[in-house]
């Protein structure tokens, strides 16, 4: 076997290495990504081992140049140029879930966004027939067919419907999204769409999918910096990104046609918990209010873990009153959970709040320090009316 396929083979071994490996942590640590986040990445993955196996297959057959594994060489074939669309399109499901988190694709947006793939598929099907993509010599040559410039056409598609996205959220954002991260999603396809012009150009070069592992890996390193800022024992955002993306939204309150409302959230009575019932159950009590905060919250709304009890919720909304609307959805669903639950204990948080409008001039700190004061008053109130109530049933 000749020096350079034996070089091309082990190329794209180490791809499929590295692409196991980050399949294997991707699936074993839970951090913020959803389950749709990790299902996508992973199709990704799989999708590309499997080209690079394939790839590799009409390689080694090739070189055999025997007229009986001709359909063998079909199947590789097929499974390289059928599963090119598929990736495409599970690209495009990962950028919609990483910018709306909370959209639900109905019936007919996933048959919009998967017919490009399956129509590419389809024409690949045929290709052992029509030689529409590719045509295989009776010795086992191959040859790129007429209309394979197709499946760059659909490719490219997908790659115009989330770059268009991606754009789209950047100019006029409806998700608090970091600046970095609209752009590490219009970095992500660069290697893969330079491989994909170098093997259009230079017929010979099979280059694509070993560019695509680089796009996977800069994704799995994105992915990587982004469990930096959660916090590991409740899965919310820490107190760093909690101050980062409060800078952000200060930052671009002048271009907000809505309100910007944070609201500080702290667990009453915490410290007793942590004395009657130990750490572990101040833990689970966290973790329990983390739970309730996610569920009771649009998953669009930031929330983070500000430091031991705090909480901190930054939310966009149209008119003050729902400020109130908000507040009461999370301490219903505590209220709702708390009394379904078996705890020793119940669970109530103290809820203070700042809205901001676009011509406010508000620092960081100020901000804060409202939704602080307010949030101590309120509690400082709960404690008032319990401490006059049990005067009361003392007086009896």
């Amino acid at each position: 076997m000749p020096l350079e396929k034996i070089e091309y083979f082990e190329i794209n071994l180490i791809g499929a290495a590295l692409i196991l490996l980050m399949y294997y942590y991707i699936n074993k640590r839970h951090g913020k990504e959803t389950v749709k986040t990790r299902l996508h990445v992973s199709g990704m993955l799989l999708i590309n081992l499997l080209i690079l196996a394939a790839d590799c297959g009409t390689y080694y057959v090739s070189l055999l140049k025997n007229p009986l594994l001709n359909p063998l060489n079909h199947a590789f074939c097929i499974l390289y140029f059928a599963g090119q669309g598929w990736f495409c399109y599970e690209w495009v499901r990962f950028v919609i879930v990483r910018i709306y988190p909370g959209h639900q694709l109905s019936r007919m947006e996933h048959l919009i966004l998967a017919l490009p793939a399956a129509i590419s598929a389809l024409v690949v099907l045929a290709t052992p027939v029509t030689g529409w993509i590719y045509t295989i010599s009776d010795t086992g040559e191959y040859q790129r067919g007429a209309y394979i410039t197709l499946l760059y056409v659909m490719a490219f598609l997908y790659l115009v419907i989330s770059y268009t996205l991606i754009i789209r959220e950047y100019i006029h954002p409806t998700k608090n999204c970091k600046k970095r991260h609209f752009i590490s999603m219009l970095i992500f396809p660069m290697p893969l769409l330079a491989g994909n012009i170098l093997q259009m150009l230079f017929y010979g070069i099979s280059c694509s999918w070993i560019c695509s592992v680089i796009t996977m890996m800069l994704l799995f390193v994105d992915m990587q910096n982004d469990e930096l800022a959660i916090d590991k024992l409740t899965g919310l955002y820490n107190r760093g990104q909690a101050d980062a993306q409060l800078l952000w939204e200060t930052e671009h309150l002048k271009a907000a046609d809505d309100l910007l409302f944070v609201a500080m959230i702290d667990v009453d009575n915490f410290k007793q918990i942590n004395d009657r019932f130990g750490h572990l159950a101040g833990d689970e009590a966290l973790i329990h209010i983390a739970d309730v905060l996610k569920s009771a919250i649009p998953s669009n709304d930031f929330i983070g873990r500000f430091g031991g009890d705090e909480f901190m919720l930054i939310s966009h909304i149209a008119n003050s009153w729902k400020a109130d609307v908000k507040i009461h959805q999370i301490e219903n669903k505590l209220f709702e959970e708390s009394a379904m639950g078996s705890r020793a204990y119940r669970l109530s948080v103290s809820i203070g709040y700042v809205l901001c409008k676009a011509d406010d001039h508000m620092t960081t700190d100020t901000i804060l320090s409202k939704a602080d004061a307010q949030m101590y008053q309120i509690k400082r109130r709960k404690k008032y009316e319990i401490e006059k109530i049990v005067k009361k049933m003392g007086n009896r």
